[in-house]
């Protein structure tokens, strides 16, 4: 997905593609890449007292933080928000990601579904049960709620029942998609650069 040094695969042609018109990098495309590099060269948090699953749950928030970073500044470099892009499912990825989802937290419809209350937006609200009931295969919805609940200090491995490995390998499914959706777009802007 990235190239040896953790940049986005379409970095070095885009910067290629740019100075041989004299012209650096954009500064918004230039803080997508940086971030892309440290959400890919990002393993684990180092914790001191806390179980093995406890770090595991606190290391994948901070991953899919990191991962949603890159993202977000990639969609501002594209001049386009976050909710305006969809992730489909691409190779049964959202089956995979919603079984999975779904096997470790429920169905976000059931009163007991961790964090229901943390979440405040009734059009996230909207989207996050479509997808929990299969009438919507985009995975920016679940990733921002998690994201936000990380953030915004809502986020405990107990509280999000990220102690399990199937909710640590959703949530590093959704980082990787997120930063594979980044380079998607800068791809998208390699090509426009391209035909200038």
């Amino acid at each position: 997905m990235a190239d040896a040094n953790y940049y986005p695969d379409n970095w070095k042609d885009y910067v290629n593609c740019l100075k041989e018109t004299g012209r650096a990098p954009p500064r918004n495309w230039a803080i997508f890449a940086a971030r892309y590099r440290a959400a890919s060269a990002y393993q684990m948090a180092v914790f001191m007292q806390l179980s093995d699953k406890l770090k595991a749950g606190y290391s994948v928030g901070m991953g899919l933080l990191l991962s949603y970073s890159a993202f977000e500044a990639a969609c501002r470099a594209s001049m386009c928000e976050t909710y305006q892009v969809e992730i489909p499912s691409s190779n049964g990825f959202a089956v995979e990601c919603r079984k999975k989802l779904i096997m470790s937290f429920g169905r976000f419809g059931e009163e007991d579904f961790p964090l229901r209350g943390a979440l405040t937006s009734s059009q996230l609200r909207k989207k996050l049960d479509a997808f929990f009931v299969n009438e919507s295969d985009d995975l920016v919805p679940i990733a921002s709620a998690f994201r936000h609940l990380f953030a915004h200090g809502h986020w405990t491995p107990v509280g999000t029942k990220t102690l399990s490995d199937s909710a640590c390998s959703a949530i590093e499914m959704l980082a990787q998609l997120l930063r594979m959706k980044g380079d998607e777009l800068l791809s998208d802007e390699l090509d426009k650069t391209m035909k200038q």
